[in-house]
């Protein structure tokens, strides 16, 4: 196998995706009030079967709180870390990979 250049980025590539990465983790951050504003809608519009259905509700809108969270956090992460490290993928994988004899 012939040897390969390395990928790479132009620095306004990475801004641009940096930057979508932060646009990504803020909208998961805003995605709190219109959750939260949905699941008061339901339980009220279940009117006598509110309580029934409060505990479920509640569940869910708790369930999708986390999710948009870690997907916040995550984007944020990402879109932090973006340009910083150079990784030579290749050297890797041949520099440190193990047999297992069996």
């Amino acid at each position: 196998m012939a040897d390969e250049e390395p990928l790479s980025a132009e620095f306004t590539t990475l801004e641009d995706l940096k930057h979508d990465m932060s646009e990504l983790s803020i909208a998961f951050d805003n995605s709190k009030e219109p959750l939260a504003s949905a699941h008061d809608g339901v339980v009220r519009g279940a009117g006598e079967f509110a309580p029934q259905l409060q505990n479920g509700a509640a569940g869910f809108l708790l369930s999708w709180q986390v999710a948009f969270r870690t997907m916040s956090d995550g984007a944020a992460l990402v879109g932090n870390n973006i340009g910083k490290a150079v990784v030579d993928l290749k050297a890797t994988d041949i520099g440190y990979h193990s047999a297992v004899k069996l």
